[in-house]
């Protein structure tokens, strides 16, 4: 028998790839003594077994590293390698076990290095995995490193705190346990298995199961997922896995699995209401959309039992609904998305539940009501919209246009806010894609699109031409192509239209009109490619002459749109015809003066898409060059002067792309003051010059054009900067001497040489140079510790202003000896000692030489007011603290800047022995230092708000670093700041006022820059330190650090970039600041407000209008408290403590408690119980037989009455067919209580208010009922009103003086009263004179003006309705033949209103009825009249300036038409009006006169503009026309347009509508110039009248009037009619603004006419010219 040879163990040799190859032999040392050698020597064996004996020496080696005590870079990347290494071994490789076993034995000190390399390789081999073998490889690493191996274990540890990886686990875990269920019940097909499968599973959900019946095996595995607290996580992922891993289709599952499924839904049913963490939520969301999946499948062929539990009146049904209708609007776009799945579920499940029945789906009564419930909801609802779109594609369209026929109108009219315009386009599409679909398939011939354009197009077409601007605008963006690309045979039918209407509703400046709507839609056609081209439109479906009305149209958005109509194509190689050309050119010529920043953007754009199709088509390319001379480069330099950045970028950009040899040939001397001038502009007063120093010096470095005298300068500098950055060396040096300056005397620094310039300048330089890839690091090196030094010095000079307690300029109260003495000694320069009005006057002291610190006290005394500093020039510099103040927190903004480009752009170093970076890791944390320093001690907001931007680019630097040291630093400074606003230490420095400074920025920078990914710990910390902190205590210490808690919270809150992260601490932020107002101390209850304003913009959005109960920043009840159910109970005790402060403040003796408490009370009162809580209120109020009652209770009462009276007005219970009795019991009840209105109450307050609910209440009743009679007066209400007014003060007479409390509210609220009593008796009466109790002539006798003045505001809206014909009734009876008491009213009063309001009504009326009653009224003629009206026009303030000048051209007007012997009795006071008209143009006046004037101008263009028979002379005519010409060029756009209205009036007339093509047309401020020169010349003709008015248009038009008039007044013998021989008298006319001289800029004496027929005339006036010369 023969002896077996043992068998040889064989160990498969570990590997390291290429990369890691190379670093280890870079790494070796040449002894092969370190780590990278001993590694290096292991990887280079082939033999495994060899190799183990390696890994053995691997932690000696390192303990004897340990002793040096630091971490090289070398055992860093031996650590990474050695982590690849492990992990790339194979599981049953005895070197894997060999490499963990050393391991566990790594000195401490390497540890946290060592766990770093092991989670990062983890993560990457995680993030690398793509199929089973490498996943597979992945888990096996991660199971070896749980196994006896605690370097392993920790690295695990870490990897899970990353949330998504922890959750994808658990996800997994979810299936793996119900697949390892389903697997032990194999083979599953047989049913008592599936029953016991089910009720196990069920069980676990259900946390119901029994140790004592439950499988062992389930016990000994799963044994945590059998209590009674699972986690609501654990439980979460068992149901995905339950919806995943078992089948449902087919109808596998039977009862018991119909239970289970049942089961689950009940389950996530209450995981909604505990999981708030908004992963968790996700998944939740996505689960119950798996589970309606699921329902739908066992559905197919389920049981009658699960369709009665899932259909449409079923409890599960409801609750998913509930989810839907709360989660609709949730702020995750994925969750919203979900619930529409989950509701299209629904929907389909109800289908299936009652398909057999065979009963139409439209007519379902779930349906039915489903639908009706989503139509009555408001339309900010954004749920609505994607609810609706599922119903439509379930129902078709045809059942909800039955139920709500203006639907389509309805959604266009929510298009006007831009959050809504998505959801709203998508269901409109939806609808009208569905109802085409359905009319086509029912009709028989083409009239369905008849209907369907009807119920579409029309509503479109209506917005178009009607609505607001920014609803037309998202229609056509949104709406418009869309139906376009659904039908696009309708844009004929549009086209014609629109046609058809363009000639009625041409537009206004206010509106586009059809011709706007029409060439919208042309635009978008031929945007999305519904026309070829615009000249295709052009022949087919508009003309030329409206494409022409559409360039020069008076809205701006109708030539934008006229001109992308010629502009835009989906082709973008179309060709540009000729005409298109030719409009694109018409178009420049009177629109590229804009003033519109964003029309010029638009036309720019546009400009520039047509210019891409030409250029597209020509090949020529040209050099930049080549287009560049001398002139033109001078011009970008000075756009460097700019004050704009967008200028500076462009041009610098411009001045880059030059060739160098062009710049080099401005020659030295120019180059040498170009470099000059941008270090003296580095040190300008002024902050935007060194934005330009910084262009200039940036320009000059990187085209290398600086001066050659540097050269010598730079010579020493060259090998420490290199080639690169000569100048950032010059700005350096003097940025040094500025500082030292500056340390001898802030003053004088802040007056001459402010130190921010130059620090600007070098970030610039620096920012320009490629700071990762400098070859001369070590050259770099003392360059940048210089920057740091100089940097904290200027610093040190500034910081004690901008740590001051009161920055701008008062001595604070500071405690620290060492800043206050330094902030003593420069107060003690820029403050006199004799005087305490530092900021009322500049203070000019004298320069005193160069001194220092030490000697700084001794010349203060001899400091006088009368001193002066002289400036760099020699010049007197008047210093005042605002200068200092600026100076200093401007320097500080820029060392921050400085200090964070630095971290971000240059390299770091690991230790300082390293070969490669720049910055130290000890530099890195004095930048951390001084960031904390200035951020937690700075008062000046200017100053921390600056040094925050700095402080998060270092922060962001510090999360990325591999440097642990590093990378726990932000952990650290959080610590220690909370601890130290924790302790509340008197000496503490931290500012507790001014929002607590820079503290919520230091932090904020911390927590926003913590990895969104992991389980962001430090946010959690901070959340649960500043809440504690936030609330109530009873320690009196504690009131700083809650100021600072509060506002620290505050500005978390804000953060944007903490999104949904910081939402589950909303709530119990809510709580600490509802709880803050309650505080005695002022400073945490301004806090807590500002903190609870904060809370709410986060939780409903940013408010976009003043509207108190904005329907888009709200949610529902259930919604609110779904997201935040703890604030359910907290709030509701809030206000069950409110709900009695309420009542004890609406008896409060402060009258403003009395108003707050009422208002307060509404939100309380359910909208359905206001009336009974009303009627409750009203029958506490005394009786008048009462002897003790007191007025502030009955006011208090009575204040509460009538807001809940106005809310319950305002609601949507106004359609209730229940609101008028509810109103009319009200108004019963008010009537017991009447004596409050009455003389009987002594008090006018309470009267007043009483009146005020008796008028809500009129307001609101005052309709006919079904009978026909009023309700107000069937209830005998008017006639108890009636008795009011006849027994009030209005009838009776005042006895009371101003000096009554409440007498002005009195007498409003009685007046509004007995207006609208006027005005029903006057509604009733018809043709009948009825009793009224108190007539319009009464009220405006009044000797009181607010009585006069309520009346007149009354009386006003009724005249210009009737004026303007908008009213489809005229005047009552009672308002006939009024003229006249208005003529007597008119000369009498002496309040400015009531005279303006009195002048406006007059305007209204017809004069004819008024004028003639002049002489019996006021004893003045018609003609004393117009000159009584005209002096007040000249005399009174502008707005009853304006309206006299309106009233006096009325009048004058009315004469014009009369007949000659009255025309010529005003004919002498025309002169006076003209005068009166010229000095109303004036562009000094207030916009009302110009306005006024330009009405006037329009209104009477018929009569003095353009009359064939000219009334007034020629030098008044041309007078006017000068009026308009002046106003058609004003600086406001309101101005120019009304000025617009007159030259279209013009040229409307008989006269003069053939002397242009458009006649008849809207056409803009700068071709309305242009047209009313053409129709003045033309009248000029036809009045005969070239020869003494052509100079004088040739005088406006080249800014040359008064010697072209001298050189005309020969031509005084043209008498023709209507003018005499001093009509040709012409007055000089002043000259034109250069900026609107559009016709001629040329200075050289050349004869006008020459001139004229020397231009090629492009625009209407000239060619007039040319032709009439």
């Amino acid at each position: 028998m023969g002896v077996k040879k043992k068998k040889e163990t064989q160990v498969t040799s570990l590997t390291v790839c290429h990369q890691d190859l190379e670093t280890l032999k870079s790494l070796a040392d040449v002894e092969g003594e370190n780590l990278a050698s001993l590694l290096l020597h292991c990887v280079q064996l082939t033999d495994g077994v060899s190799q183990i004996r390696y890994v053995k020496q691997i932690v000696p080696l390192l303990e004897k590293a340990n002793k040096n005590g630091t971490c090289d870079p070398t055992i860093r990347s031996c650590l990474d390698i050695l982590a690849g290494i492990y992990l790339s071994l194979n599981l049953k490789n005895p070197l894997k076990k060999v490499l963990a076993s050393s391991l566990n034995g790594l000195p401490e000190f390497f540890l946290i290095e060592a766990t770093q390399s092991f989670t990062s390789r983890l993560q990457e081999e995680l993030n690398t995995s793509t199929d089973l073998y490498s996943y597979r490889k992945v888990i096996d690493n991660i199971s070896s490193c749980m196994e006896n191996f605690d370097l392993g274990r920790s690295s695990v540890n870490n990897l899970l705190e990353n949330d998504g990886l922890l959750q994808t686990i658990q996800s997994t875990s979810g299936l793996a346990v119900i697949l390892f269920i389903k697997a032990m019940f194999h083979p599953p097909e047989k049913i008592p298995d599936l029953v016991q499968l089910f009720f196990l599973i069920s069980s676990v959900l259900l946390r119901s199961v029994d140790p004592t019946s439950a499988p062992e095996w389930l016990l000994s595995c799963c044994k945590s997922l059998c209590c009674a607290d699972v986690p609501p996580s654990a439980l979460l992922f068992l149901c995905q896995g339950t919806l995943t891993m078992l089948d449902w289709q087919e109808g596998r599952m039977g009862p018991s699995g119909e239970a289970l499924l049942l089961n689950t839904v009940r389950v996530l049913f209450t995981l909604s209401s505990q999981i708030k963490e908004s992963t968790l939520e996700m998944f939740l969301s996505r689960i119950l959309a798996s589970w309606t999946n699921s329902a739908i499948q066992v559905l197919d062929s389920s049981s009658p039992s699960l369709k009665d539990n899932l259909n449409g009146n079923a409890d599960v049904v409801r609750r998913l609904l509930d989810y839907v209708y709360t989660h609709w609007e949730h702020p995750l776009d994925a969750l919203r998305h979900q619930t529409k799945i989950i509701f299209r579920n629904i929907l389909q499940m109800h289908q299936l539940t009652v398909e057999e029945s065979g009963s139409d789906l439209s007519a379902d009564r779930f349906i039915f009501e489903l639908t009706e419930s989503l139509l009555r909801l408001e339309w900010h609802s954004k749920g609505k919209y994607t609810c609706l779109g599922c119903l439509v594609d379930l129902i078709g369209i045809d059942h909800i246009l039955a139920l709500a026929k203006t639907i389509p109108s309805q959604i266009l009219e929510v298009m006007g806010d831009q959050s809504l315009v998505p959801y709203a386009s998508d269901l409109l599409e939806t609808m009208f894609k569905n109802h085409k679909s359905r009319l086509k398939s029912q009709a028989v011939d083409s009239t369905w699109i008849d209907k369907w354009h009807e119920t579409w197009v029309s509503p479109l077409l209506c917005v178009l031409c009607e609505g607001n601007l920014d609803q037309k605008s998202y229609v056509i963006d949104y709406y418009l192509p869309k139906l376009l690309n659904c039908n696009p045979e309708s844009l004929s039918y549009m086209v014609k239209i629109l046609q058809t209407s363009a000639d009625a509703k041409t537009g206004s400046y206010d509106s586009r009109g059809a011709l706007g709507a029409l060439m919208a839609c042309l635009r978008t056609a031929r945007a999305h490619g519904h026309l070829q081209s615009a000249t295709d439109a052009w022949r087919d479906l508009v003309s030329s002459a409206r494409i022409k009305q559409g360039l020069i149209h008076q809205h701006c958005q109708v030539r934008i749109d006229t001109l992308g109509l010629l502009c835009e194509s989906n082709r973008s190689t179309e060709i540009v015809s000729t005409e298109e050309m030719q409009w694109i050119q018409f178009f420049i010529t009177y629109n590229l003066n804009s003033q519109s920043p964003g029309v010029r953007q638009q036309i720019c754009s546009l400009l520039k898409k047509d210019t891409g199709k030409l250029s597209g088509r020509v090949q020529t390319v040209y050099q930049l060059s080549h287009d560049i001379d001398v002139g033109r480069f001078q011009t970008l330099m000075e756009c460097l002067t700019g004050t704009f950045e967008e200028v500076k970028i462009l041009a610098f950009d411009l001045l880059m792309k030059l060739p160098k040899t062009f710049v080099q040939f401005q020659g030295s001397v120019k180059l040498q003051g170009l470099f000059q001038a941008a270090l003296e502009l580095s040190t300008s007063t002024k902050p935007y010059d060194c934005v330009t120093a910084s262009y200039l010096l940036n320009f000059l470095i990187w085209q290398n054009a600086l001066p050659s005298s540097l050269s010598a300068y730079l010579k020493t500098q060259r090998v420490a900067c290199g080639d690169g950055d000569k100048s950032a060396a010059v700005v350096e040096s003097n940025t040094l001497i500025e500082v030292s300056r500056a340390e001898n005397s802030l003053l004088q620094a802040a007056a001459s040489f402010p130190m921010y310039g130059r620090v600007h300048c070098i970030t610039g330089a620096l920012r320009k140079l490629p700071l990762n890839s400098l070859q001369l690091v070590s050259e770099w090196r003392p360059v940048v510790e210089k920057l740091l030094v100089t940097s904290y010095r200027l610093s040190a000079v500034v910081s004690p202003v901008i740590q001051s307690s009161s920055p701008e300029g008062l001595i604070p109260n500071d405690t620290d000896a060492e800043s206050a003495s330094r902030l003593h000694r420069i107060l003690n320069e820029i403050q006199p000692r004799d005087t305490n009005d530092y900021f009322s006057r500049a203070k000019i002291l004298k320069e005193c030489g160069s001194f220092d610190l030490e000697d700084l006290s001794a010349s203060v005394p001899n400091i006088d007011t009368s001193a002066e500093i002289k400036g760099k020039e020699g010049k007197t510099c008047d210093v005042t603290a605002q200068m200092v103040l600026v100076c200093c927190w401007r320097s500080m903004k820029e060392v921050a800047l400085l200090l964070g480009s630095l971290c971000q752009l240059l390299p770091m170093r690991s230790v300082p022995e390293s070969p490669d970076g720049l910055l130290t890791v000890e530099q890195v944390k004095e930048i951390g230092d001084y960031f904390k320093q200035h951020l937690l001690q700075s008062r000046h907001r200017g100053a921390f708000e600056l040094a925050y931007t700095g402080f998060v680019k270092l922060t962001e630097i510090l999360n990325r670093c591999p440097n642990v040291s590093l990378q726990k630093l932000p952990e650290e400074w959080l610590l220690s700041v909370l601890e130290e606003i924790k302790c509340c230490d008197p000496s503490s420095k931290l500012c507790a006022t001014r929002r607590s400074a820079g503290i919520p920025f230091y932090i904020q920078a911390l927590l926003a820059s913590e990895p969104k990914k992991g389980k962001m710990d430090l946010l959690k910390i901070t959340m649960k330190e500043l809440i504690s902190l936030a609330g109530p205590t009873d320690d009196s210490q504690s009131t700083v650090p809650k100021v600072h808690a509060l506002n620290i919270l505050r500005a978390l809150f804000r953060d944007t970039r903490l999104g949904e992260i910081i939402i589950p601490y909303v709530a119990d932020g809510t709580k600490a600041a509802i709880l803050g107002f309650t505080s005695p101390v002022w400073a945490v209850r301004n806090s807590s407000t500002l903190l609870f304003s904060t809370l709410i913009t986060r939780i409903f959005g940013v408010k976009r209008g003043k509207d108190e109960l904005s329907k888009k920043n709200r949610m529902t009840g259930s919604e609110f408290f779904s997201r935040f159910p703890e604030l359910y109970p907290f709030l509701l005790k809030q206000l069950e403590t409110v709900a009695s402060t309420v009542d004890r403040c609406g008896h409060s003796p402060v009258y403003r408690s009395r108003e707050m408490a009422a208002r307060a009370l509404v939100p309380f009162v359910m909208m359905d119980e206001i009336p009974n809580t009303i009627q409750t209120l009203l029958a506490k109020l005394p009786d008048c037989t009462d002897q003790c009652f007191r007025q502030n209770h009955i006011h208090g009462t009575l204040l509460q009455v009538f807001h809940l009276l106005q809310a319950f007005s305002d609601s949507k219970y106004r359609m209730n067919t229940y609101f008028q009795q509810e109103l009319a019991d009200v108004a019963v009840c008010t009537k017991a209580k009447l004596w409050l209105a009455k003389r009987q109450n002594p008090c006018l307050v309470t009267r007043a208010v009483y009146i005020d609910i008796l008028f809500l209440l009129t307001c609101c009743l005052d309709k006919l009922s079904k009978g026909n009679q009023p309700v107000l007066e069937h209830l005998g209400f008017w006639e108890e009103v009636r008795r009011i007014i006849s027994g009030s003060e209005l009838i009776t007479g005042f006895p009371y003086t101003y000096t009554v409390p409440g007498l002005p509210q009195y007498l409003q609220s009685l007046t509004k009263l007995a207006i609208a009593a006027v005005w029903a008796v006057a509604a009733q009466a018809g043709e009948q004179n009825r009793d009224v109790p108190i007539s319009f002539s009464q009220l405006l006798e009044s000797s009181f003006p607010e009585v006069r003045l309520l009346t007149l505001e009354a009386l006003l809206e009724r005249f210009s309705t009737a004026a303007s014909a908008l009213g489809e009734k005229g005047l009552p009876p009672l308002l006939w033949n009024m003229g006249g008491t208005f003529l007597t009213l008119v000369l009498k009063e002496n309040h400015p209103e009531c005279l303006c309001k009195i002048l406006k009504i007059l305007h209204c009326l017809d004069p004819s009825e008024w004028l003639p009653q002049t002489e019996d009224r006021v004893h003045l003629s018609p003609k004393e009249f117009l000159i009584w009206t005209m002096d007040i026009a000249s005399h009174e303030r502008s707005e009853i300036q304006s309206e006299a000048l309106r009233l006096s051209s009325k009048v004058i007007a009315h004469h014009m038409q009369m007949c000659d012997e009255t025309r010529d009795l005003v004919a002498p006071n025309l002169q006076q009006w003209v005068q009166l008209v010229v000095s109303s143009c004036g562009d000094h006046l207030p916009t009302e006169s110009r306005l006024a004037a330009a009405e006037v101008l329009a209104s009477t263009a018929p009569f003095f503009l353009t009359n064939p028979q000219p009334i007034l002379g020629l030098q008044d005519t041309l007078a006017l026309w000068k009026c308009v010409l002046t106003l058609l060029q004003s600086e406001e756009q309101v101005v120019r347009d009304a000025a617009t209205e007159t030259v279209m009036t013009a040229m409307s007339q008989e006269n003069t509508h053939q002397s242009t093509e458009f006649a008849f047309c809207q056409v803009d401020a700068s071709s309305a110039l242009d047209l009313a020169l053409a129709v003045l010349c033309d009248l000029l003709q036809q009045w005969d009248q070239l020869t003494p008015g052509l100079p004088v248009l040739l005088g406006w038009l080249l800014g040359e009037g008064e010697d072209l008039v001298a050189c005309e007044e020969s031509a005084h013998q043209s008498h023709k009619a209507g003018f005499g021989p001093k009509d040709l008298q012409c007055r000089p006319y002043e000259k034109a603004p250069r900026r609107n001289n559009r016709y001629g800029l040329s200075p050289e004496p050349l004869s006008v006419s020459c001139w004229i027929l020397g231009v090629q005339p492009r625009n209407p006036a000239l060619c007039c010219l040319r032709h009439v010369l």
